[in-house]
């Protein structure tokens, strides 16, 4: 029991945060008709709201502090947590990405596309090779006249080493 409760003043505390109280004064009727609190009563009402508003504004305060320092950290969250996502859908992506050229090498040889490109770099380049053979025999042809056959072999055999065989013609 409260100490207002005896003057009239009844303390109800239902399930209310602590430090929250419902006041509820009763009244009492004067022999005139009118109704008045009594002093003490309205003392100690005043008193008790008093101290309710102080700790309600307490109250009021640490709860403006706890949204500031939410919203404080949900600001630095979200680039933390959008980095971190990032770094990992950054891996799966690389991941299907090997996957897949590792699939498109698998079908390229039949890629049609590809086949005639390669089948034009060989044409092109066996025309090369023949063009340079043809210049190197006959390069060789006019060293054979101005040195002779046997001075040819032996710089044969010096320019082609291992892959020259006495008497033979390369590339047929």
């Amino acid at each position: 029991m409260f100490p207002c409760e005896s003057e009239g003043v009844k303390v109800i505390q239902e399930k209310p945060p602590p430090h929250h109280y419902a006041l509820e004064i009763t009244r009492s009727s004067k022999a005139d008709g009118t109704e008045a609190l009594s002093n003490a009563a309205s003392e100690d009402a005043s008193t008790s709201l008093a101290k309710l508003k102080s700790e309600k504004m307490l109250v009021d305060a640490s709860i403006h502090n706890m949204e500031a320092q939410i919203e404080m950290t949900s600001q630095s969250r979200p680039n933390e947590i959008t980095m971190k996502m990032l770094h990992a859908l950054r891996e799966t992506l690389q991941e299907d990405v090997a996957a897949l050229r590792h699939h498109v090498k698998a079908y390229k040889d039949a890629d049609p596309q590809w086949v005639e490109e390669k089948r034009e770099e060989t044409e092109a380049m066996r025309s090369q090779a023949e063009k340079w053979t043809n210049n190197i025999d006959i390069l060789e042809g006019w060293l054979r006249k101005a040195l002779g056959a046997e001075q040819m072999e032996r710089l044969r055999e010096d320019c082609y080493g291992a892959d020259y065989a006495a008497g033979e013609v390369l590339g047929d």
